[in-house]
């Protein structure tokens, strides 16, 4: 089961939740169970992001004001392999 972990600077900042398989999820400032309230550079709704087949895919929100950087570059919507922190498809 994938998992994904979001912390901030304070020990009260982190939460740690289980992926749902083959869901659409929304992070941000204000998105629910996927809250990361504590990071002001994250907009009220961000990012959606999909565990698909041992991949997650990301893509960036018309709403998200600030870039989601992979590889220190700016991209919108990506697709990610966690067993080698690699993108797929490059």
């Amino acid at each position: 089961m994938a998992e994904l972990i979001a912390s901030g600077s304070e020990l009260d900042e982190y939460w740690r939740y289980p992926l749902p398989a083959n869901q659409w999820i929304i992070i941000g400032r204000e998105a629910d169970h996927w809250s990361v309230s504590w990071d002001r550079c994250v907009s009220r709704q961000h990012a959606k992001l999909c565990w698909r087949h041992g991949h997650l895919k990301v893509r960036r929100l018309p709403t998200g004001r600030n870039p989601i950087l992979l590889d220190e570059t700016a991209s919108d919507s990506f697709e990610i392999d966690p067993a080698t922190n690699q993108p797929t498809g490059r």
